[in-house]
């Protein structure tokens, strides 16, 4: 995706067909005394920061329009990105497509080719710029497969042989994604991207043209520099949108500052108000920057946390600077290190039952096996080969200056082999499954580079000509049989305070358990380390008490506890009690989900064993690779 010049005001209006109907439209919103209860600033910071995935994806159906580009059917670039592109994709070995689809006559039919266990992905998004759905080679294979895309008024019967894939909104944006191998592989990429498929459910089984409309690329505006109009176009769009249960509330508080369906704010009667929604236009633009973890990995934006922010306005926000389209779940391993377990763990029985509460935990607090891979480390057998390979070319001295080891080692624990080698099992629990990127506390960031360090190692003992400067053989036709992985980090959280202020880790006895008994959890947060401040003063800030109200509370809720943190007023007990409603509000879904588990011990065991069989077969092209270069 490219980086266009900045959208103006007129423009997006023009884009959109508003700019008339701003000007003549009777204003029907109310004075800033409706919102006297509440800052009108903050609830228009708030309310830009929960609107722009939706303005986004207003606006790409706009420029669509507007460029002529399709309805209904595949677009998109069958070439590889090369260094004199002004415009190029993320990923220089991944050919782009795109969609736009209008459901509101009738569902489409989607027809994905059989691609030979090559990598792709098709992405489906809603106007709230949700990913509903998600076809491709992690999720639902490599064989041919054919959908059918319904509207959320459609009632009709689901032919034969389609699988039905049902949104929330009429209007889909859609993002392909086909991995092209080498520049030999470039005719057969093309072959797989030209056989995506779109055709009305009245022309079933008729497929459509295959033939690709070129498109290389799609804009990224800066709705920022929309200023006020932004509130309008919020407004048109809510007009059409149907309301989630999740969203009356938020919706109820912009309501107060006449953002609502079919309003147009910029046109306030009162200026106060005016000004606040002017003002709040930069300030909001730069909490969602600032939220934005994606300092500069390699000069990409990065954010592991994106899989949350249906839950977190300001993630969600912050994904959509660069556009639609964030990596979901599906793109995701989720494993059970039970092998690394064992440098602790000394009893069989408590190993395989801190396993399965562990799997258990995993799916209560939502993780579906449908889409995302989860398994026991152990039940791939390859992670060991791999693990014994590497350690062929890994120093001693790195494993030496592991802050792992150096911490054990320093808290009187006695060094073995499992602990000592311990970084080389990590090491190749990522390179395994070709990991692009690795979500991961501060204390493991060495690890991490520890890993890129040894993958460089094999790759250039066993890869003639390789190029650590070009991992991916780009330029030089000779990529890595070991994939470089990024280590994703959000600095502001990395690490979560136990009820003691250090990192919160069995190992310290400092947690909360998530599905302990009610009057264990009371107990645990009940006693979070605190400081002697008199109820009247202000907090200090660097309490973990405060750093767990911000963990659990939503952001609207913890906007209020924020304020009164640093006002005073309110005592520590007082704050430890809302902690404590907050976690049952969060976590009283997954705990009842967790109970259900415990009486489903089969069901659990039969989800771990698929995991490993897709984990093992994204595994097998990597370990083969690794045997024939070694000589295995």
């Amino acid at each position: 995706m490219s980086n266009q010049p900045q959208l103006s005001r007129r423009r997006f209006l023009w884009l959109t067909g508003a700019g008339t109907a701003a000007i003549s439209a009777v204003s029907l919103v109310p004075s800033l005394r409706a919102a006297e209860t509440e800052d009108a600033l903050a609830i228009a910071q708030d309310a830009y920061i929960w609107g722009l995935p939706i303005v986004c994806i207003r606006w790409y159906f706009e420029w669509a329009h507007q460029n002529n580009v399709p309805l209904n059917r595949f677009t998109g670039n069958p070439n590889l990105s090369v260094p004199s592109d002004k415009a190029v994709g993320p990923c220089m070995n991944l050919l782009y497509g795109f969609a736009w689809l209008d459901l509101t006559a009738e569902p489409l039919v989607l027809h994905v080719p059989e691609t030979s266990d090559r990598y792709y992905s098709v992405q489906l998004m809603d106007e709230y710029s949700n990913d509903f759905a998600y076809v491709g080679r992690r999720a639902t294979g490599t064989k041919e497969g054919k959908y059918l895309i319904v509207g959320p008024a459609w009632k009709g019967e689901v032919p034969p042989g389609l699988t039905k894939i049902e949104s929330l909104t009429n209007r889909v944006f859609v993002l392909t994604r086909t991995l092209v191998k080498g520049d030999d592989d470039l005719p057969g990429a093309q072959a797989v991207q030209r056989e995506y498929a779109l055709a009305p459910l009245s022309q079933y089984p008729r497929s459509s043209s295959n033939d690709l409309y070129f498109l290389q690329t799609i804009p990224i505006p800066d709705f920022s520099t929309l200023g006020i109009q932004f509130f309008d176009q919020l407004s048109a769009a809510l007009a059409t949108l149907p309301v989630q249960p999740q969203d009356v509330e938020p919706l109820r508080r912009f309501a107060q500052i006449g953002i609502r369906p079919g309003a147009h704010p910029s046109q306030a009667p009162d200026p106060t108000l005016r000004s606040a929604l002017l003002e709040a236009v930069p300030a909001a633009n730069e909490r969602i920057i600032r939220a934005d973890v994606a300092a500069d990995v390699n000069g990409w934006s990065v954010n592991y946390h994106v899989t949350n922010f249906i839950k977190d306005p300001l993630l969600k926000a912050s994904a959509n600077l660069y556009g639609p389209g964030t990596h979901v779940a599906q793109e995701a391993l989720y494993f059970i290190a039970n092998l690394h377990a064992l440098t602790t763990v000394k009893d069989g029985a408590m190993a395989r039952a801190l396993t399965q509460q562990t799997a258990m935990a995993f799916l209560a607090l939502g993780l579906d096996p449908a889409k995302a891979v989860i398994f026991r480390q152990s039940d791939v057998p390859e992670v060991l080969e791999l693990y014994w390979v590497l350690g062929t070319v890994v120093p001693q001295g790195n494993l030496e200056r592991a802050h792992s080891y150096k911490d054990k080692t320093s808290r009187g624990v006695q060094p073995d082999f499992g602990l000592f080698a311990y970084p080389v099992l990590m090491a190749a629990d990522i390179l395994l499954y070709a990991a692009d990127g690795v979500p991961v506390g501060k204390d493991q960031v060495q690890h991490l580079e520890f890993t890129r360090d040894w993958a460089t190692k094999f790759n250039l003992a066993y890869v003639p000509g390789y190029d650590p400067a070009d991992p991916s053989g780009l330029k030089n036709g000779r990529p890595g049989i070991l994939r470089i992985p990024e280590a994703l980090v959000e600095a502001e959280s990395a690490v979560v305070p136990g009820t003691d202020g250090e990192k919160m880790s069995k190992s310290y006895a400092n947690t909360i358990d998530l599905f302990a008994e009610d009057a264990e959890v009371k107990r645990r947060i009940m006693s979070i380390k605190t400081d002697s401040t008199p109820v009247e003063a202000p907090k200090p800030l660097d309490s973990p008490l405060y750093a767990l109200l911000r963990l659990v509370l939503p952001p609207v809720q913890f906007t209020e506890v924020d304020r009164a943190w640093r006002e005073g007023g309110r005592g520590y007990g007082d704050f430890k009690k809302t902690l404590l409603a907050g976690f049952h509000d969060a976590f009283d879904g997954a705990r009842t989900r967790y109970r259900q588990l415990e009486a489903e011990p089969a069901e659990v065991e039969r989800i771990l064993l698929d995991g490993a069989a897709r984990a093992r077969a994204l595994a097998a092209p990597v370990i083969s690779s690794v045997r024939r270069a070694v000589g295995l």
